[in-house]
């Protein structure tokens, strides 16, 4: 398999993150502002039954696995135009990694709920956990945000990818960062929307460019500056 195939096959990782994250759709839950009641109600009611969703939780983890390689990929296509100092690429990966952990820090807390519905929960505990799972989703768009944001002075300064993704990403990451604190309105809708349309168009994008055609700037220019080899002199 060339080295181009390759690179599409893992740039396509933002799609198969956001299709799986459509197909897994989240499962669902109580609205944020329930009492403690309503939830405890709505975990017996909805989870007890049906226990652990292991497809879900399949898809979920799959979902995770595909953003750390979109990440990685979305990374080295501006780190091979930033030449010498690539800090952008290194916080468009740290940031994403981050992203990544804090999200599955969740999974224990809605694994609980899921595996223990059956036999009840107390309110207090029931909204505990939920909480915890709503609030771990929340803390990854300021995170979301830092690695488009990166990515986007990226591709405006060194032009690794086209000027209208990096413009797009500028506004992907300012939505980002004013949902936080309308989480328990239309802040996850906006949140979700804005940033999956900017993850499988950057996606797309690096897909129909492949890695060799983004040749680093300062390789391209040391080769053009380069002076032919001198024959040293032989002796007579």
């Amino acid at each position: 398999m060339s080295e181009r195939m390759v690179w599409r096959l893992a740039a396509a990782s933002g799609i198969l993150y956001v299709a799986v994250g459509l197909a897994h759709g989240g499962g669902g839950g109580p609205d944020p502002g329930a009492s403690r009641t309503d939830i405890a109600s709505w975990v017996g009611s909805s989870l007890g039954p049906r226990g652990v969703n292991w497809m879900g939780a399949y898809l979920a983890v799959l979902g995770l696995l595909c953003f750390v390689v979109f990440t990685a990929v979305l990374a080295a296509a501006i780190r091979r135009r930033e030449g010498a100092q690539p800090w952008l690429s290194n916080v468009i990966l740290g940031a994403g990694l981050i992203t990544v952990t804090v999200k599955l820090a969740s999974f224990p807390a809605a694994f609980a709920l899921a595996y223990r519905a059956h036999e009840g929960f107390e309110p207090q505990l029931a909204a505990a956990l939920t909480d915890m799972n709503n609030l771990s989703f929340i803390l990854t768009w300021p995170l979301s945000a830092l690695m488009i944001g990166a990515a986007a002075a990226g591709i405006l300064r060194y032009g690794a990818l086209p000027a209208w993704l990096g413009w797009l990403g500028v506004a992907v990451a300012i939505a980002l960062f004013a949902s936080v604190p309308f989480a328990f309105g239309q802040g996850a809708f906006v949140a979700f929307i804005t940033s999956s349309l900017w993850v499988v168009l950057a996606s797309a994008t690096m897909v129909a460019r492949p890695i060799q055609d983004v040749m680093p700037g300062s390789t391209r220019q040391a080769a053009v500056a380069l002076p032919p080899a001198e024959v040293a002199p032989t002796a007579g």
